[in-house]
């Protein structure tokens, strides 16, 4: 069934990762706890100390949200799925025509969470994927 992820497309991934961090956002935000406060504001932290291209922390920042959501099949999803994020990742910030990581809607998202507003954090989880998938859609229909 999932095997097919694993050729999806940067859009198709893109696509996917707006579905599930959404979804992801808005549990968290109900259901997070100390723990997943602290962890998320370490995960942030480090995005802000790696700099604004390092796909292996803005995946671990994203793996912290999903982890906030303490539903077990979620976060082993996400983690199955998280290969093909982060090869995504790295090829996209790698080019220079793709916009660098948001620190800032990272910071959004976090205080939606902390804020335990459901509807804020999914606003900002796909606020956080807007740009990029823009970028890549208009990347794509320039090279076809």
């Amino acid at each position: 069934m999932l095997r097919g992820v694993r050729h999806a497309g940067a859009v198709d991934v893109l696509e996917l990762r707006v579905a599930l961090e959404a979804e992801a956002a808005r549990l968290a935000a109900v259901r997070r706890d100390t723990h997943d406060l602290l962890r998320l504001r370490a995960a942030l932290t480090t995005l802000r100390e790696e700099g604004d291209r390092d796909a292996d922390a803005d995946l671990a920042f994203h793996l912290a949200v999903v982890g906030a959501t303490h539903n077990a099949a979620f976060v082993e999803v996400y983690r199955f799925f998280s290969t093909q994020v982060h090869e995504v990742l790295v090829e996209a910030l790698g080019d220079r025509e793709m916009p660098s990581v948001d620190i800032d809607l990272h910071e959004a998202l976090v205080e939606a969470v902390e804020a335990g507003d459901p509807d804020a954090a999914e606003r900002q989880a796909r606020e956080l994927l807007r740009v990029p998938m823009e970028t890549e859609r208009a990347l794509r229909e320039r090279n076809r």
